[in-house]
């Protein structure tokens, strides 16, 4: 279990260090999501720490609920935790492909008013 829960934290540092390279560049939406995993891998190597059942979930808010049943200090992270929830991949995913979506959309806008001028 030692051995599994250390290479979590791995995971969970590597994903840090990516998610300090995204902020550098000034990749935003990119580093919102590496700190979801960052915590999620975290949260889930405490658990395994712990010798606790591994479920297959991302829900950050389940993860923590789970972890402080084992430790109540982890109720003092709930706040810091909370704005992260929405950049798991799927999520992440609709958001980015929307936003995407309008630039083309008003990219497009201004090519055709540009081109009415002429």
């Amino acid at each position: 279990m030692q051995e599994e829960s250390s290479l979590w934290l791995k995971k969970a540092d590597d994903d840090l260090r990516w998610c300090r390279t995204s902020i550098k560049g000034k990749i935003y939406y990119g580093a919102c999501f590496l700190a979801q995993q960052v915590a999620e891998k975290s949260l889930k190597a405490y658990l395994i720490s712990k010798k606790k059942p591994q479920r297959k979930i991302h829900d950050l808010g389940a993860l923590l609920k789970e972890c402080s049943l084992v430790d109540k200090s982890f109720l003092g992270i709930k706040e810091s935790l909370l704005p992260l929830v929405d950049y798991y991949a799927p999520k992440l995913g609709t958001r980015i492909l929307e936003t995407q979506l309008a630039l083309i959309r008003k990219r497009l806008k201004m090519r055709i008013k540009e081109q009415k001028k002429f």
